[in-house]
């Protein structure tokens, strides 16, 4: 990634991986000063993925802000290139988006979730072609409904990119 990374005004979400229990209260809240020192909470800031090496998926359910969350980091890019809505995507689409693009360009893919309602077989197909283009895995920054992510997709990204983060 080129150029400094600038922060988005007003983008300051937390975020916490897969496996990791939220820092939650027993009310259901975040416990006090999960958000004075959120590492030590094991949360970390959105903005800090802006410059990750590594890709990642968030998962939330409807509403919690995923797209709003992609096209803010994206947005931080040195030169935008938007946030592509996976369900308008057909099979060759999917393919040139993965395969077709320079290995430095990030790629923000969206609505997973609702592009495997319309075709169950979305997610497979997804990631057979990760497997063809194994050099695009640490540049995808997906968002994903949890109910409908795949394990299989999260091992085939997790081999390819040791980092990746769910």
């Amino acid at each position: 990634m080129e150029g400094p990374i600038e922060q988005a005004p007003g983008l300051d979400r937390l975020v916490h991986a897969i496996g990791e229990p939220p820092p939650l209260d027993q009310n259901g809240f975040l416990r006090a000063g999960a958000l004075r020192d959120p590492a030590a909470s094991g949360l970390h800031r959105l903005t800090d993925f802006a410059t990750t090496p590594h890709g990642f998926v968030l998962l939330g359910a409807g509403g919690l802000g995923k797209t709003t969350s992609l096209e803010t980091l994206e947005s931080c890019r040195p030169v935008p290139g938007g946030v592509v809505n996976a369900m308008v995507l057909d099979r060759s689409e999917l393919a040139s988006l993965l395969g077709g693009r320079p290995d430095s360009e990030l790629i923000y893919l969206d609505a997973l979730d609702q592009a495997a309602i319309v075709d169950a077989s979305f997610l497979t197909r997804l990631r057979d072609i990760i497997l063809r283009n194994p050099g695009c895995a640490s540049r995808l920054r997906l968002a994903c409904r949890p109910a409908v992510w795949r394990s299989s997709l999260a091992s085939a990204l997790h081999d390819l990119d040791p980092g990746f983060g769910e």
